[in-house]
């Protein structure tokens, strides 16, 4: 996917977010999910403190209340051995629902960076025609901007 498309494409979720551990700043997450396979499929930005922007192609699936992300750093080549010498630019996350509506969990890459990471749903496609946000996604925001709206 090039950067040009990344930008045209219009993703069906959006989740904002923070990294700690050996890398810590704050995330930005695009995705479209297939209804079908809870497959999701996405653009990870991370903007960390030491290294800047980063950015990862992601995928994933839902299991109840949990997903796994899996992802490589945006622009590498695939299945090559640049991928073998760049293995600390793919990461797997771990993440669960809490009853708040956010997703927390565990992420560790390759190379053996490691910490925990926290997402929370953006309620963006609301006003979109046709867009239809996964209830899964949409538990704390739904209810938080309804509150705002009606008082």
């Amino acid at each position: 996917m090039s950067l040009e498309s990344a930008a045209n494409q219009i993703p069906s979720h959006v989740m904002i977010g923070s990294i700690f551990g050996t890398n810590t700043g704050n995330i930005f997450l695009e995705f479209s999910v297939d209804e079908a396979s809870q497959e999701l499929n996405g653009l990870l930005r991370i903007n960390d403190a030491s290294s800047g922007i980063v950015s990862f192609e992601v995928r994933g699936e839902f299991h109840s209340n949990k997903f796994q992300l899996v992802g490589k750093k945006f622009g590498e080549p695939e299945n090559n051995e640049a991928d073998n010498e760049n293995d600390a630019e793919q990461f797997v996350a771990n993440l669960e629902l809490g009853q708040d509506g956010t997703y927390a969990g565990r992420w560790v890459s390759r190379g053996g960076n490691a910490g925990t990471l926290h997402l929370m749903p953006q309620n963006t496609n609301q006003n979109r025609a046709g867009g239809q946000q996964s209830k899964r996604l949409n538990v704390a925001t739904t209810s938080t901007y309804s509150e705002r709206r009606c008082n």
